[in-house]
């Protein structure tokens, strides 16, 4: 059993990043702020690094051997010389202004293992059937077979406060610590929800689930049709366990030479259920947000050895900034797999938005 006095503060690790507030490079969310102070998280707080070319023992080029993480942003807008895989952005050292407007990072719970989340979220969708209203906006609007999702397991999630009997008895079975979607209120295990909607479960490569991503009846947001169910409320003196947004896995095979990769969860298995209509028929791989792939070029030569070429479709034919951001990411996204061997290409059609639309679209016409 986790408890945050025993839970790894570590302010450098990727959930020590704050995202919620605006980037004082480009000025928009969704960047990652890095506040100073606790120890390096390439050194370890040593001060010195080992090559993995040699032997040698080097000062850190991050704390310049100090030991002590230095203020940064990731900003994943604004290009600077100091790119970074991990993060899909470029590295920036903030002034002293931008230094002493972060706030430094709450605790949070170390993540469970894989099996252990999917075991959680496989009792919890278990009791959490899909309503009809959910049902049927999944297969009439989004031209989902009956059949793809019982096989998702989608499921709707509760209004709030009616889900606390079932978080309840949830935890008398499960150690919910570590979880992403449940925090802690003294002795009361609570449910990270956000209204009624619809859950998603993000996969990995052996179909367990890593996480749940939600799309929200009423967003509060209209620009955020989808949320991840993670973190605590900003009230808490902790911020609960962050899911992170890993990347979501569809029919993978080890000895696939193709991938096709495509940005949202949902819009991927749509993707997946009508692709075979263009003669596609390869794994898909899904990331939450067109800047959330991670390295995925290594992960996925990784998982595949025999790896040559991944097709992207990102949407398309979009207005204004939205497109060129997310032609941008693109580019980034290629020059991943590019630099593991891995031919990159890109799925074109015309006239709609995302290939759901297009293959939906095509669909109407067999």
């Amino acid at each position: 059993m986790s408890s945050l006095s025993s839970v790894s503060v570590h302010p450098l690790r990727a959930r020590g990043a704050d995202s919620s507030h605006a980037c004082p490079i480009c000025g928009k969310d969704g960047c990652a702020i890095y506040p100073a102070g606790g120890a390096c998280n390439r050194c370890f707080g040593s001060g010195k690094w080992k090559s993995p070319r040699s032997s040698r023992e080097l000062d850190c080029l991050a704390c310049g051997g100090s030991g002590v993480r230095q203020a940064r942003i990731i900003c994943r807008r604004i290009a600077s010389d100091r790119a970074t895989s991990a993060a899909n952005g470029w590295i920036h050292s903030p002034d002293a202004e931008a230094i002493a407007n972060i706030e430094p990072p709450k605790p949070s719970y170390d993540l469970a293992s894989i099996d252990h989340r999917h075991a959680v979220y496989s009792a919890l969708l278990e009791c959490q059937p899909l309503n009809r209203n959910h049902d049927e906006h999944l297969q009439n609007v989004r031209g989902l077979s009956e059949e793809t999702i019982t096989a998702a397991e989608f499921a709707s999630a509760p209004a709030w406060r009616s889900f606390d009997d079932e978080v309840a008895e949830l935890a008398t079975r499960s150690d919910l610590s570590g979880v992403p979607g449940f925090f802690q209120v003294r002795d009361k295990w609570c449910w990270r929800g956000c209204g009624e909607g619809i859950l998603i479960p993000i996969r990995d490569h052996q179909r367990r689930i890593q996480c749940l991503q939600m799309r929200p009846d009423r967003p509060k947001d209209p620009k955020a049709k989808y949320m991840m169910v993670s973190g605590a409320p900003d009230k808490l003196p902790h911020s609960g366990t962050r899911s992170g947004c890993p990347n979501h896995f569809i029919r993978f095979d080890a000895g696939a030479k193709s991938v096709l990769i495509v940005e949202g969860i949902l819009k991927a298995e749509i993707v997946a259920e009508w692709s075979h209509l263009v003669g596609l028929n390869c794994p898909i791989v899904a990331c939450v947000g067109t800047g959330t792939f991670g390295d995925i070029g290594r992960q996925l030569k990784g998982l595949m050895p025999g790896l040559r070429v991944a097709w992207t479709a990102f949407d398309r034919n979009q207005e204004g900034k939205g497109e060129e951001d997310t032609r941008m990411r693109e580019k980034l996204l290629h020059e991943r797999f590019q630099g593991v061997g891995v031919k990159a290409d890109v799925v074109e059609w015309d006239d709609v938005k995302g290939m759901d639309d297009w293959l939906l679209s095509l669909r109407e016409g067999v």
